[in-house]
């Protein structure tokens, strides 16, 4: 159950996600070229001696929004404005930067496709200080596992960089799962798409699920070109040029990915259209078809009512083969009427 924040003062720490069974987990990775140490914790004071080598660049990954006296203490320890913290707990709050004094944060969306094949959407928070990064998710599973590799095994030039790198290559990873989802629904789509033409009605509520997840990739990509337009900024002084490079490179593929959703999104929207119109096509052949049958009867209800009227003198109602005569007649009409229907492709 979603809960409500209208009744708490500003800068109150109230998790108003659907992930609240998770447990608390703080993952660190103490780095630099030579070595690394990772070390895993329920509680944030066991891990503080190794926030305090001075000879590393940290991750800190945070786990599980809803335990808030934790969370409590992670912001006290790194003077994180409580009002900063009530975004981390708020997940239906924007994507968005913030450029405070000593640190940069961040909300984005990440959306990626789990292990049982369903798109998950997850409401996480970067912080990027001077040699940390402390990112706050929902659910343990997440797109991080490239980099904790990359960490582990000392490949790329993660371990070789700062934490203003670190920062860019968990937004990269976060926009490189979201191109991965636009991908399986791509597929999803097209899949659908096929089955709507074939008039499979079975496929009709897949293709309400695909809308609301564009719906959902689309608010989570849209903000991101303002985003990054942000973190490029000249006056952000807090990433190098360099490093400015590589943001370009993620600015390139979220205008790709925007162009995506935009474009399936329309899609989506007309194979609702053509779902509607093959609904209307099938109503009006059924319509078609009772009409054709109410046609028909009409005649012939006349007539059976003519023959059927109780006059004494009737012409025909003494002869022996009358009622063939009279069969004949109907189906001779019947058959007249089809052939003309026919002639003017009625149906």
């Amino acid at each position: 159950m979603v809960v409500s924040k209208k009744h708490f003062p500003p800068g109150t720490l109230v998790y108003t996600g659907n992930y609240k069974d998770e447990p608390f987990e703080i993952e660190i990775y103490s780095y630099n070229e030579a070595d690394y140490t990772l070390s895993q914790s329920n509680e944030f004071g066991e891990v503080i001696p190794l926030l305090e080598r001075d000879d590393t660049f940290k991750w800190v990954n945070v786990i599980g929004l809803s335990h808030v006296n934790g969370l409590d203490q992670i912001a006290k320890y790194f003077a994180v404005d409580n009002l900063v913290m009530e975004d981390v707990v708020h997940v239906s709050q924007r994507s968005k930067v913030e450029h405070h004094e000593d640190y940069l944060f961040g909300i984005f969306k990440m959306s990626y496709v789990g292990s049982d094949d369903e798109i998950y959407h997850e409401h996480v928070s970067m912080l990027l200080k001077e040699s940390v990064v402390v990112t706050f998710q929902e659910r343990h599973e997440d797109v991080f596992g490239e980099i904790r590799s990359r960490i582990k095994e000392n490949r790329g030039q993660i371990r070789k960089r700062n934490s203003e790198y670190l920062f860019y290559a968990l937004l990269d990873a976060i926009v490189d799962h979201q191109l991965e989802v636009m991908n399986f629904i791509k597929v999803e789509v097209d899949d659908l798409e096929r089955a709507i033409i074939d008039e499979d009605d079975s496929q009709v509520e897949n293709l309400y699920d695909m809308r609301k997840e564009l719906l959902v990739l689309k608010n989570a990509v849209i903000p991101m070109e303002e985003i990054l337009e942000s973190l490029l900024s000249d006056r952000n002084v807090r990433f190098s040029a360099d490093t400015k490079r590589y943001l370009r490179d993620i600015e390139d593929h979220v205008s790709h990915l925007k162009d995506s959703v935009l474009l399936y999104r329309e899609i989506v929207l007309t194979l609702f259209e053509t779902h509607q119109t093959n609904v209307s096509n099938h109503m009006n052949k059924v319509m078609t078809t009772l009409t054709i049958f109410s046609a028909m009867f009409i005649p012939l209800s006349f007539l059976a009512g003519v023959f059927g009227m109780n006059f004494k003198y009737m012409p025909g109602l003494e002869m022996t083969n009358a009622f063939v005569y009279f069969t004949g007649f109907c189906v001779m009409t019947v058959v007249s009427m089809l052939i003309f229907f026919k002639k003017n492709n009625w149906f």
